[in-house]
């Protein structure tokens, strides 16, 4: 019977098997490198993510240029040519279309190559996925880079304030044209951009009792105004709200890093875990805001315009299962993400607006 043709370099004859036996080095060679790739984690704080993309484009350009630069561009060249002759051969011979093809004999050695190649193709086009992934990431991030930095690097709450429309206008428009900030990274980002926030505008105001009765609303009147002001930015740029109020969604984000490093910021499973609750004030077991101020009769009463929204819906459905949009289950999850953030943003507003109240009280 005849052999499919061994494949031929320009001096040597190399058998498919000592092809395979090159391919799947390489192979090796790429899956340790993803490994490696995996392990890289981004820094503290939104700069760290804002560093790390420009980190995984870098690191990934030297095995990118590997691969397609000689000997492995034409060794893979080769394979890819071989496989799918092999593929298309067996194909035949199932079908039985060519008497011809009874004559072709398909070893051991060819079907290690075609398995090999293939294995080799899905890490491969994950690298190049991540590559692309990363490199579009990084331009995005340059975009929001300089009110990040202002943000994180300033105390002042004024220098702050005045760089939250901007950067929430920018993350709009990033949300809008990516190919890969979509729900779950954007909702991410701005979870950590809200934590952010709080974290200055705690360090500005007095939480417990003691302190507030010995200050006068002058004393810290400028930064309670200004913490509002923060938080009434944020809560007007978070462009997602409509959105996800219609459950509307178009993309599953869930893609390279995702998969690799399900653990991160960018997983599921990371939001899964406990974490501490970014809202002014304390915290129940649930998760809540417990405001450290005591709530009027009538405030307690105040239905969130969200929480209303969900119950109208619900009220109106008749007690019946209503069919879910077209969206993701994973969507979905990041939409309620969101929603939480938001609870969380009216909770400090709550509370700050409260601390301004008794202080202005105790000035009469």
């Amino acid at each position: 019977m005849e052999k499919i043709a061994e494949p031929q370099e320009e001096d040597d004859c190399m058998t498919i098997l000592e092809l395979s036996s090159k391919i799947s080095a390489i192979s090796v060679e790429l899956n340790m490198f993803m490994n490696k790739l995996a392990k890289i984690n981004p820094k503290p704080r939104m700069i760290g993510e804002i560093e790390y993309w420009k980190t995984i484009a870098q690191e990934i350009e030297p095995m990118k240029l590997k691969l397609n630069t000689d000997p492995d561009k034409k060794l893979i060249s080769i394979a890819e040519e071989l496989s799918n002759k092999i593929q298309r051969a067996a194909e035949i011979m199932k079908e039985n279309l060519s008497p011809e093809m009874n004559r072709v004999e398909i070893t051991k050695d060819d079907q290690r190559l075609v398995t090999t190649f293939t294995q080799f193709t899905k890490q491969r086009n994950r690298l190049m996925k991540g590559y692309k992934e990363a490199k579009w990431n990084d331009k995005y991030m340059k975009l929001i880079s300089k009110p990040i930095y202002t943000i994180e690097e300033n105390e002042d709450l004024s220098t702050i304030q005045c760089s939250i429309s901007p950067l929430m206008n920018s993350l709009k428009s990033i949300y809008e044209i990516s190919n890969f900030y979509k729900e779950a990274r954007i909702i991410s980002f701005l979870d950590h951009l809200f934590k952010e926030l709080m974290e200055k505008i705690r360090a500005k105001l007095p939480l417990d009792a003691v302190t507030l009765k010995m200050l006068k609303y002058s004393d810290i009147e400028e930064d309670i105004e200004e913490s509002l002001t923060i938080l009434e930015k944020y809560k007007k740029g978070f462009f997602l709200d409509t959105m996800m109020e219609n459950n509307q969604s178009s993309v599953d984000t869930f893609d390279f890093l995702n998969f690799i490093r399900p653990d991160t910021r960018y997983g599921k499973k990371w939001y899964d875990q406990p974490t501490q609750e970014s809202s002014f004030g304390g915290t129940s077991k649930r998760g809540k805001l417990e405001p450290i101020l005591e709530v009027s009769p009538s405030a307690s009463k105040m239905i969130n315009p969200r929480e209303k929204m969900r119950q109208d819906l619900k009220a109106n459905s008749g007690g019946l299962k209503t069919e879910m949009p077209k969206s993701s289950s994973k969507c979905h999850f990041w939409f309620d993400r969101a929603k939480t953030i938001l609870d969380e943003v009216d909770q400090s507003i709550d509370t700050i607006q409260k601390i301004k109240e008794v202080l202005i009280a105790q000035d009469y």
